[in-house]
């Protein structure tokens, strides 16, 4: 059995954003956001002014 790959830049705010989501290819892992010009913005993310908790998170 496989194991799940960690996420890459987990201290990055995108993990907790309701804006954001992982597109997985063979080789590597994105993170894309629809509130960003950017949709593709360079991780890890510390501050963002489109930041958008996601329910539940510790943010």
């Amino acid at each position: 059995m496989a194991k799940e790959p960690a996420i890459p830049f987990p201290e990055s705010l995108c993990h907790r954003c309701e804006a954001a989501r992982q597109v997985k290819t063979a080789a590597s892992v994105f993170i894309l956001c629809s509130a960003l010009p950017d949709k593709y913005p360079r991780q890890p993310v510390v501050r963002c002014a489109a930041f958008q908790a996601k329910p539940g998170s510790d943010v």
